[in-house]
């Protein structure tokens, strides 16, 4: 009887063994999975900021475009409110509300982009987090340097020159 006892013993010692390295291995392949997931969810989560500042950018570069377009006097706005409540026509509105900067935490904003005349001309991010978009950027947004950062992505109103035509 001693000898069966042993037996069982050796037995169940081999499944306790089997039984934790099976539940080691789940571990680990769970917690490679929750990486992995968390990877690609913050990616995403990131990726859509990315297309808020680009939508939030081109809003302010619309607006900007609307005033100096309004004015007949081609004169950019000296302040971002101006776009909200245009002193020169009372029931003009360049631009709904105040959008803030997507990758902007607590009491920062925008950086404004002005001309020699100290006139708002655009916009641009504070934000010096990489970017996911390198290329193929919508009219509105001037990079600088490579656009490797969102402080890089200008969104900058400049009117077309027009020039006289030729006549041969």
């Amino acid at each position: 009887m001693g000898r069966m006892s042993l037996a069982g013993s050796n037995h169940m010692q081999r499944e306790a063994g089997f039984t934790y390295s099976f539940v080691l291995g789940l571990i680990a392949v769970s917690a490679i999975t929750a990486f992995v997931v968390n990877r690609f969810v913050s990616t995403e989560f990131a990726r859509e900021k990315e297309s808020e500042l680009l939508y939030r950018g081109l809003q302010y570069h619309q607006a900007i475009k609307s005033y100096y377009e309004s004015g007949g006097s081609a004169s950019y706005p000296s302040s971002l409110e101006l776009l909200l409540k245009d002193p020169r026509f009372p029931h003009k509105v360049h631009l709904r509300s105040r959008y803030p900067d997507p990758f902007c935490k607590g009491d920062c904003d925008w950086e404004t982009i002005t001309n020699d005349l100290d006139q708002i001309v655009g916009i641009k991010s504070t934000s010096t987090k990489k970017t996911f978009k390198r290329n193929h950027f919508p009219v509105g947004v001037t990079l600088q340097g490579a656009g490797e950062t969102y402080s890089q992505w200008h969104f900058i109103f400049s009117p077309k020159k027009t020039f006289p035509q030729q006549i041969n």
